[in-house]
């Protein structure tokens, strides 16, 4: 298909009409995500999709959704509503990046965000209203972190735009 597409795994990019092999060893299936566009997950510790009667001991998608997780990279400016009206946008700004998510029914405290394909750390991170997101802290809560070209951004709150500036991919 058009456009520029990223791989799930290893971050390259291609554009959608040329052909190539790639390499997909087992347990890496070849996935490609259109460049920009937000992609939706459940968190990494979902263990099952029903209610558990030990939800100290098996997370559950039913017992608690949230947060969201939402996978980008910067590309053309994309938007996004999931099936319970959570609402997710990205869109570059100069050198700049701005995520934004307004909450729906289901997923309606706190987000994260999995930046793909940036190459040095932002300078800065701010909410709509200037307010700097610092570094994530000890507990994971809330603010940022920087490795290896992905930026993960952890956010509470049930909606929020963020500028991600000097974003250089």
């Amino acid at each position: 298909p058009q456009g520029v597409w990223q791989h799930w795994w290893s971050g390259e990019l291609h554009e959608g009409e040329e052909s190539f092999e790639i390499s997909s060893p087992l347990g890496q299936p070849p996935v490609w995500v259109k460049q920009g566009v937000p992609l939706p997950l459940l968190r990494p510790s979902i263990e099952s999709y029903q209610s558990t009667t030990i939800p100290s001991q098996v997370d559950s998608f039913v017992d608690q959704p949230n947060p969201l997780h939402v996978r980008v990279s910067s590309g053309p400016k994309s938007e996004r509503t999931l099936y319970d009206g959570t609402w997710l946008q990205q869109e570059p700004t100069g050198s700049d990046m701005v995520v934004a998510w307004m909450a729906g029914s289901v997923f309606t405290d706190g987000i994260v965000f999995e930046v793909w394909g940036i190459a040095t750390p932002p300078s800065t991170i701010t909410l709509e209203d200037g307010t700097s997101i610092p570094p994530l802290n000890e507990n994971g809560d809330e603010g940022w972190s920087y490795e290896e070209g992905i930026l993960t951004l952890s956010l509470q709150g049930s909606g929020h735009t963020v500028v991600i500036s000097k974003v250089i991919p």
